[in-house]
């Protein structure tokens, strides 16, 4: 068997060293790939916010992409309902209020990053009223909304019991 020639070598060298460069080009493309899909992530959490007569609860993005609203569905006690409903127990449940409003967000709705949107809000005459209110929004109402980043990866937001 013959000795591998200086040219040999210089070859079998050149070889490792192309398919260790396409190996670490592989796992950049991916860890850009990984990093792309992190960077355009929405993440939707809730703000309540109550002051002296007033109880309002949004909905707020603050991940750093666009979140794509597939479903927004609303819950009393377990049941599902309207928008329309909602307005109707808001009204049964306080029926002292001075001022009251709803928001819809259809399949078709985006949330951009930081931004706000009001689910609901109550004015109230009397201030001791917020109290019993977020007691009954915590115990009864129940928030689930499905939706995806621009590469349409799903992500889950829920709030209530």
């Amino acid at each position: 068997m013959d000795s591998l020639s200086n040219s040999d070598w210089a070859a079998i060298v050149s070889a490792s060293i192309a398919t260790f460069a396409l190996g670490l080009t592989i796992f950049q493309a991916a860890m850009t790939r990984k990093h792309n899909h992190m960077s355009v992530r929405p993440a939707l959490c809730d703000w309540t916010h109550a002051s002296d007569h007033t109880l309002s609860f949004h909905l707020i993005n603050k991940g750093l992409g666009t979140a794509h609203i597939k479903t927004f569905e609303l819950y009393f006690k377990g049941k599902r309902i309207s928008y329309a409903e909602l307005k109707t127990k808001l009204d049964e449940l306080f029926p002292d209020n001075i001022d009251k409003q709803t928001a819809e967000l259809t399949p078709a709705s985006f949330i951009a990053k930081d931004e706000k949107i009001l689910v609901f809000y109550i004015k109230f005459a009397d201030p001791k009223r917020i109290d019993e209110a977020e007691k009954v929004m915590d115990e009864c109402f129940e928030l689930k909304v499905t939706y995806t980043c621009l590469y349409d990866n799903p992500f889950t937001y829920h709030f209530g019991s």
